[in-house]
């Protein structure tokens, strides 16, 4: 699926947010732009839930998190 496909530069970060909550890395959710270094942080995220059985940043709360 390349419907959120994108050409991108060296200079040209991108700032559209989409995904899964649980794996969305921090630069984009504060919106200052991302590259592709935040398919290593869904990867990450991934891997905890693999390896603990549960997100990094499960709470009952959205406060908590």
């Amino acid at each position: 699926d390349f419907g959120w496909s994108a050409e991108r530069t060296e200079t040209n970060k991108r700032t559209t947010l989409c995904g899964t909550l649980d794996y969305l890395a921090p630069e984009m959710l504060n919106g200052s732009g991302y590259d592709e270094k935040i398919d290593l942080w869904c990867l990450g995220v991934f891997t905890y839930e693999m390896i603990v059985g549960k997100p990094p940043f499960d709470s009952q709360t959205q406060q908590d998190t």
